[in-house]
């Protein structure tokens, strides 16, 4: 979700949730998410947040796979531009799978 384009409306603010799915065997080991292309884009600062809620504004952050194999991360960013940006999930375990997709900011746009 990405809000307004002034600082009373949200200033372009992006608030997203990256759901990464590995296999079960993972459970219980650690998998960090991270996207220099999207932090960048987000000229006033950002915060990854893990499922534990522990906030982090280094360019990483780590979380567990629960049982299921699943891990959920937040990105909020201040000011981001537009654009398409990899999104990269690294399983610290095993063969240390890695997972990519594209996240895609788009600019503000009226709603009626």
């Amino acid at each position: 979700m990405e809000t307004g384009d002034t600082a009373a409306s949200g200033d372009s603010n992006i608030y997203a949730v990256f759901s990464v799915e590995t296999d079960p065997v993972y459970a219980e080991q650690t998998i960090s998410i991270s996207s220099a292309q999207l932090e960048a884009r987000c000229l006033r600062g950002f915060v990854w947040t893990n499922g534990a809620g522990a906030n982090s504004t280094a360019t990483s952050v780590t979380d567990i796979v629960d049982d299921d194999g699943n891990a959920v991360f937040a990105f909020m960013g201040i000011s981001c531009a537009a654009g398409p940006s990899v999104v990269m999930a690294e399983v610290g375990a095993g063969v240390h799978s890695t997972y990519t997709g594209t996240f895609t900011v788009n600019p503000p746009a009226p709603t009626i």
